[in-house]
Formats: C-alpha cells, sequence, structure tokens
C-alpha cells in the first residue's frame, strides 16, 4: 500500500513537472521570444512617455537591462534544464531519491536566484525614479494585470488551457 501511495505521488509529481514545462513554453507564443519582445517594447516606449523619464533615466534603465538580461537568461536556462532532469529521473523505474533530492535542491537555489534577481530590479526602480514616477509606475503596472498580462494571469491561464484540453 505504501509502495502505491509513493508511486501515485511519484506519478503525480512527473505530471506537475511536465505541465510547468509546457505552461512556460505557452507562455511564450507560437512565435517564441520575437513576439514577446516586440510587444514588451511597444510597452516599454509608452512606460517611458507616461513616466515622463528624462535621457538619462533611459541610459540608466537600457544599462541595466543589458547588464542583468544575460543572467536572467541563463538562470531560466538553468531551471528549465533541472526541471527536465528531475523529470527523467522521476520516469525511471529504479528510483534515485538522493539524486532527486539533489535536483531539488538545486532547484530551490536557483527559483531563490530569480526572486533575488527581481527584488535587485524592485530596488534598482525604486532608486532611479522620482517618487511620483515611481507611484505612477505601480499604477501602470496594477492596470496591465487587470488586462490580464502579469505573471499570475499567464500562470493561470496556462493552467486553464491545459486542464481543458
Amino acid at each position: 500500500m505504501k509502495k502505491l501511495y509513493r508511486m501515485s505521488a511519484i506519478f503525480m509529481l512527473a505530471i506537475f513537472l511536465s505541465i510547468s514545462v509546457y505552461a512556460e513554453d505557452f507562455h511564450h507564443g507560437p512565435h517564441g521570444k520575437a513576439q514577446k519582445e516586440g510587444c514588451m517594447g511597444m510597452h516599454r516606449e509608452k512606460m517611458v512617455k507616461e513616466l515622463g523619464l528624462t535621457q538619462e533615466q533611459q541610459e540608466k534603465l537600457k544599462e541595466h537591462k543589458q547588464s542583468t538580461m544575460g543572467q536572467m537568461k541563463e538562470l531560466r536556462e538553468k531551471v528549465k534544464e533541472k526541471r527536465n532532469e528531475l523529470k527523467v529521473e522521476l520516469e525511471k523505474k529504479e528510483l534515485n531519491r538522493s539524486k532527486i533530492d539533489s535536483i531539488v535542491a538545486e532547484l530551490k537555489g536557483l527559483n531563490g536566484k530569480k526572486i533575488e534577481h527581481r527584488v535587485e530590479k524592485i530596488l534598482f526602480m525604486r532608486e532611479l525614479l522620482t517618487d511620483e514616477q515611481y507611484e505612477k509606475f505601480i499604477e501602470k503596472a496594477k492596470e496591465f494585470e487587470k488586462k490580464g498580462h502579469g505573471w499570475k494571469k499567464h500562470k493561470k491561464h496556462g493552467k486553464k488551457r491545459f486542464e481543458e484540453e
């Protein structure tokens, strides 16, 4: 009975991880990152105008983005690689618990780094923008999320779409 429960739990975890990878691919759309970047570029230009960023602020923002973009790309690739590695381990007939635990620990560390990066980005924006600009930025971000463009909306939509299939 314990073995059946354990195998069911492992099977459910494997399915969950598969869904996560699927949802991540779904988020990028059929045209990949180029489509996403084009869309984000339009929003960025609109945001620059609405916030009234100075040329100096725009340059600092661009420099910050360029300096962190490579790190985030590498981090996302590592997370994807580790998720796939975990999926493979969980699908094996003979489970290696220490290997699985090791991969899970690495995923926790990588996700922690993603959180740190997000906090650093917020702190950078707080330092870059005036109080008035930051308030306007927060207001626009909330509007953007209400329209269905926020992280939570995409995650929910991807999950909902998978459940309907």
